[in-house]
């Protein structure tokens, strides 16, 4: 997308829309989410540490519904490598 927004755009084929300066596709709703790479890692970071999500937004410096996108890819991310021996009905006890 470019620096500056731009003011026309145009449908195409399943959905997409179509960037009349840069010729940027994409779907409404689900423009790119893009981080810098320090941005990328205090979010993880502060993730793993267990801090809520207003709070990452601050620390990584983002926007809060841009933090809660991120979060959002994080936690679908993390969904996709789950074991298959956790599928189905776990049972945990104490030990």
């Amino acid at each position: 997308m470019p620096s500056v927004p731009c003011r026309k755009s145009w449908a195409i084929r399943r959905d997409k829309r179509r960037c009349g300066t840069c010729r940027y596709e994409w779907r409404p709703g689900q423009l790119p989410l893009r981080l810098t790479r320090r941005q990328w890692r205090a979010l993880v970071r502060y993730f793993l540490l267990g801090v809520s999500s207003a709070q990452i937004a601050q620390l990584a410096d983002l926007e809060r519904r841009r933090g809660l996108r991120a979060l959002a890819q994080v936690r679908q991310r993390l969904a996709l490598d789950v074991p298959t021996v956790f599928s189905g009905i776990v049972e945990v006890d104490e030990t």
